[in-house]
């Protein structure tokens, strides 16, 4: 399967770079402490996979001998749906927040919250919302550690397929923002596609609060045992 995801992604997408490695190889670095706990497998290799993006991005930054103000962390098979703007006014769009998200998907972060987040492979066995609920486990460490997250408006990112496997039948809910082939791409300049404003960021983004989501959790867990 990986190999037929692998030939579909450079076929429809034709990327400028393409490496899929599996999980297998990712357990065996020398950092890999093994599988979190209440967590699927798959998702301490996902965490332990941020874990080694920090590790790039610090030596990046030793190597350019300045540090980065913000760190976009944006899954491989996503693309923004809007232009973000040049830096500074990028700090603007953010507003006071210290990381915008868009679930596990997108994670906007100043260059401090991004020390937070890209190390949750070594936090997430200790911090509370971690043991609730997978999807809580970033922002409710992000909001222990004292910074504030804002969740970003839907369809600030699309989630892009190949043709071939956006019909095959999925267990999971497809989100609403999945897109299919090469079509969906922009073909031209960034400048078609609509700027992400400063404006539109204070309308579209909503503050996250971890005691409303650890609730939410809660009585999720709570109706599926009662079922």
């Amino acid at each position: 399967r990986t190999a037929a995801l692998a030939a579909a992604l450079r076929h429809d997408l034709r990327p400028v770079y393409l490496c899929i490695e599996p999980d297998e190889v990712v357990r065996n670095h020398p950092r890999w402490r093994g599988a979190l706990l209440h967590r699927p497998q798959r998702w301490s290799v996902l965490f332990f996979r941020w874990l080694l993006l920090h590790g790039a991005l610090q030596a990046e930054e030793r190597r350019r001998g300045a540090a980065y103000t913000l760190v976009f962390r944006l899954r491989p098979d996503l693309l923004l749906t809007c232009t973000l703007p040049e830096p500074p006014d990028v700090l603007n769009w953010m507003g006071a927040y210290s990381a915008l998200q868009h679930g596990d998907a997108a994670l906007l972060m100043r260059r401090d919250a991004a020390d937070v987040a890209l190390r949750i492979y070594l936090h997430a066995n200790a911090t509370a919302p971690c043991a609730i609920a997978v999807e809580i486990c970033v922002p409710g460490l992000l909001a222990l550690r004292g910074h504030t997250v804002a969740s970003m408006k839907l369809n600030t990112v699309a989630l892009v397929r190949p043709e071939a496997f956006c019909g095959r039948p999925s267990s999971a809910r497809l989100p609403e923002w999945l897109s299919c082939g090469r079509s969906s791409l922009s073909e031209g300049p960034p400048t078609t596609r609509p700027r992400c404003t400063a404006t539109a960021a204070r309308s579209a983004t909503q503050a996250w609060n971890l005691t409303a989501h650890v609730q939410h959790w809660r009585e999720r867990h709570r109706q599926a045992r009662a079922s």
